[in-house]
């Protein structure tokens, strides 16, 4: 809420023309103190009390305007809607896209454990910045779904497998740059198949 070097308090405080006062950590520090000397003390009680309390000083009007302003500041959580079978893009390429949205709109994402199989995303951030965020994550999303047209190959010979994979894999990494598609072959020991996925009109 204060910002680096008090530059949002300091921003509030000019634009509304208030003064900003947040209770002091030497006086929680010196209440705590008391505290635990175990002296009874009512206006050390009063001031424990109030350690979570802002004092904003101005006009009655702008003092309302500078409270709004501090408050959009403080940060908030929200479950963001984005499926599980997503995730995954999330994190692909060390994460390229989630550090992508998190920087553009300065705010923290976090996936959760893919056992947990839930269709969300938890974002945290200032209020304002949250809703933007938001709007984008539902943009991608929609992406996503659009590019996730998938076909699945089968019943192919397996000696031909490797011919259409490529040496190290050159093949299939030639057609999914030409075609801008995913394809992904079936694992050791797993039923033969191949998978492709993305725009309808390049996956056929």
């Amino acid at each position: 809420v204060i910002g680096k070097k008090i530059i949002n308090t300091q921003r509030i405080s000019d634009e509304f023309n208030v003064e900003i006062q947040f209770q002091s950590k030497d006086v929680e520090n010196e209440n705590e103190n008391n505290n635990n000397n175990g002296t009874p003390n009512d206006e050390t009680t009063t001031a424990t009390s109030d350690l979570n309390i802002v004092t904003i000083s101005g006009l009655n009007a702008d003092c309302e305007k500078a409270r709004d302003a501090l408050l959009n500041l403080v940060p908030v959580t929200e479950n963001i809607p984005f499926p599980h079978k997503f995730h995954k893009d999330l994190l692909a390429n060390k994460a390229e896209l989630l550090r992508q949205l998190t920087n553009e709109f300065n705010v923290q994402i976090n996936v959760p454990k893919k056992e947990e199989n839930v269709d969300y995303v938890i974002v945290s951030g200032q209020r304002d910045v949250i809703d933007e965020a938001r709007k984008a994550i539902e943009d991608k999303v929609a992406e996503l779904e659009l590019n996730n047209y998938t076909v699945e190959i089968t019943g192919m010979r397996p000696e031909f497998i490797p011919q259409m994979r490529g040496r190290n894999g050159q093949e299939a990494e030639r057609l999914e740059k030409k075609y801008k598609i995913k394809i992904d072959f079936s694992k050791k020991g797993e039923p033969d198949r191949i998978l492709l996925r993305g725009l309808r009109q390049s996956v056929e």
